[in-house]
């Protein structure tokens, strides 16, 4: 099975995928699961609609899961699950402003995400060795479809890329040709110059880093055999704004022995940079880094060691500056640091390069391998750091005293390489191979929190942009100005957006709500599916003056009030987990064609076949 956890209070949740190897090819197979609690749907083991666990009452559950093929031959497995708890992770997990499938139904790996100097995000990734790219709006929307970057090579590393003035960029890539190469693009995504290519024996197989600086241009940093006295080195290659190269290759380490790889470079404030790269002089890997000023010239008496803690392998640094001018490094750090495998840790810098207290354990989950660090530097002066679990992503962010803020945010509970770029409103957005291999992107807002409890509660935010979270009860949230986003969680609850571009967010669990939007100012608003419900399991019906949007099989709805009293009662859109959205237009000619049906009771999760054959015309049209 994919997955051996479940998460509490969290009805009809799914599980994991089940698969069967049988000799016989093609064969079926059925299941049948111990736990009446449980049933196995299209291969899922899942939890029953209206069915969740108690942490406290029940941490551990095992199951055995019988399958049977056609011939009748059986066999039975025995599951441990683990109860995984529902805190403030789960409050914060479901605050995001927009999840989309980057890459559409196609594979990827590698990816990146990039805010450029105009409000948009770029996104890259690998797609069968060529790159590609695509952009994304402010909110984390896409903006055209996908195009080629520098896609000479068909193998190779992935891309480092970096912002320029202007909504231009530039990306650099070690290929399969033994050469690193970089190319600068307009805001359009369209080549701007030549391609400079230096050839570089021995790189395939890294992902070089590039940054932009302050004072106009972009340095340039890569592994390289051979620059230095002692195997492998860091080189650095400087540009000016025009990409001609300034200078020569220069070496960024002055500790030579063995091997030092894995660069990542950010620019500081007053134009200069720092590096941080994994060492191996030490006979185990270490984390150093290198200030460099507006010049191109070393800032110290050479490079120095950020980690202070392990005994064994420090590795894959990244690095970002932050408001007040210094830098933070973060790491994977292996041999049970943490307590428990890989852990991440991280380390603050002045911008002269001295510590800012120890090194320090990012991730609360310790149970298992947490690794793949990547960190944005966020503009109210704090920062976030995002990073790979046992099979999660996950972030956490700090406010600019260094404190945490809130617990560890469940990012994607199937997402692996995650990268992450600060936005200018205080967000962030963060990028990962999610399910089946999709490049996903998550946005969130400017991260301030309302979240209630099992009571019933009042939230009333202000004119920030914000996530109100009401988990259990009946709860009354109300959001005014701001684009905020607004989750009822379990119970009855209404919701009630005001002013800016607000989001209300239902699935399957989150009992029937009330929305009460009136909205003239012009901003977009929108009812969120979540990644639980399909666009087929949503039943869409007039009652009076309001819309009524259902989770089929379920008790669980959103009532739009006076959807059909005046267009300001109506929101613009209802977008799916994948991306896709309807209009307002497609939700009527889909109220239209479901008046014509009885919706499936209680219990019964997908449409019947005559239902879905005959309003399959209309799903495909309506979905965009």
């Amino acid at each position: 099975m994919s997955k051996l956890t479940v998460p509490e209070t969290s009805p009809g949740a799914e599980v994991g995928t089940l698969s069967v190897a049988d000799p016989d090819v093609g064969d079926t197979h059925s299941f049948v699961v111990s736990d009446s609690r449980f049933e196995v749907v299209n291969g899922k083991l899942k939890l029953k609609v209206g069915v969740s666990l108690d942490l406290a009452a029940e941490p551990h559950v095992a199951i055995t899961v019988t399958a049977t093929d056609a011939g009748g031959l059986t066999r039975s497995e025995a599951f441990y699950l683990e109860v995984e708890p529902l805190s403030s992770v789960v409050v914060i997990a479901t605050g995001f402003l927009n999840q989309t499938a980057v890459s559409g139904s196609t594979s990827g790996t590698n990816s990146t995400v990039t805010t450029l100097s105009d409000g948009r995000q770029l996104v890259t990734w690998l797609n069968s060795g060529a790159v590609k790219g695509r952009f994304l709006n402010a909110a984390g929307q896409v903006l055209g479809a996908e195009f080629s970057l520098n896609s000479v090579y068909s193998s190779g590393g992935g891309m480092g890329v970096t912002a320029l003035p202007g909504g231009g960029f530039v990306t650099a890539r070690a290929t399969g040709n033994n050469t690193i190469d970089l190319q600068r693009y307009d805001a359009s995504g369209a080549a701007v110059g030549a391609l400079w290519v230096q050839a570089a024996s021995g790189v395939v197989n890294q992902t070089p880093s590039i940054t932009a600086l302050s004072g106009g241009g972009y340095v340039l940093t890569w592994h390289l055999p051979g620059i230095d006295t002692s195997s492998t080195g860091i080189g650095g290659q400087r540009f000016a704004a025009d990409g001609s190269t300034i200078g020569t290759t220069f070496l960024i380490n002055t500790t030579t022995a063995s091997n030092q790889t894995q660069p990542d470079i950010i620019g500081l404030t007053g134009g200069g940079f720092a590096v941080v790269w994994s060492d191996d002089s030490a006979g185990n890997q270490n984390i150093r880094g290198q200030i460099f000023d507006a010049s191109g010239n070393q800032v110290g008496g050479g490079d120095f060691l950020i980690n202070s803690g392990g005994t064994d392998t420090q590795t894959t640094p990244a690095v970002t500056a932050l408001s007040d001018g210094g830098f933070l490094a973060v790491w994977g750090s292996y041999n049970n640091q943490d307590g428990d495998g890989w852990g991440v840790y991280a380390r603050r810098y002045t911008a002269q390069g001295a510590a800012v207290g120890a090194e320090f354990l990012v991730n609360t989950t310790v149970a298992g391998n947490q690794y793949q660090p990547q960190v944005a530097g966020l503009s109210d002066g704090g920062y976030v750091i995002v990073w790979r679990g046992v099979s999660s992503t996950y972030a956490q962010r700090y406010d600019a005293t260094g404190a945490k803020v809130g617990g560890e945010l469940l990012v994607a509970s199937s997402g692996t390489e995650p990268f992450v770029t600060a936005l200018p409103n205080g967000g962030f957005t963060v990028s990962y191979t999610g399910s089946s291999g999709v490049i996903t992107t998550r946005t969130y807002s400017d991260g301030t929190i309302l979240a209630g409890d099992d009571g019933d509660n009042i939230l009333t935010g202000s004119s920030a942009n914000q996530y109100l979270s009401g988990a259990g009860g009946n709860d009354s949230l109300q959001g005014f100005d701001g684009n905020d986003l607004l989750i009822g969680g379990a119970g009855n609850d209404t919701l009630v957006g005001g002013d800016g571009a607000d989001r209300y967010q239902i699935g399957r669990g989150t009992g029937q709500d009330l929305i009460q939007s009136y909205d003239t100012d012009g901003g977009a608003d929108a009812l969120v599916i979540a990644a639980s419900v399909a666009n087929d399991q949503l039943w869409f019906s007039r009652n009076g003056d309001d819309l009524m949007v259902s989770v089929v099989g379920t008790d669980d709805r959103a009532t739009i009030q006076g959807w059909y009293a005046g267009t300001g009662y109506k929101l613009d859109q209802v977008q799916l987990a994948d991306g896709r959205f309807a209009t307002t237009a497609d939700v009527e000619q889909l109220v239209m064609a479901m008046a014509s049906f009885t919706p499936p009771p209680v219990g019964q999760i997908n449409l019947d076949n005559t239902t879905k054959q005959a309003l399959a015309p209309v799903l495909a049209v309506s979905w965009h």
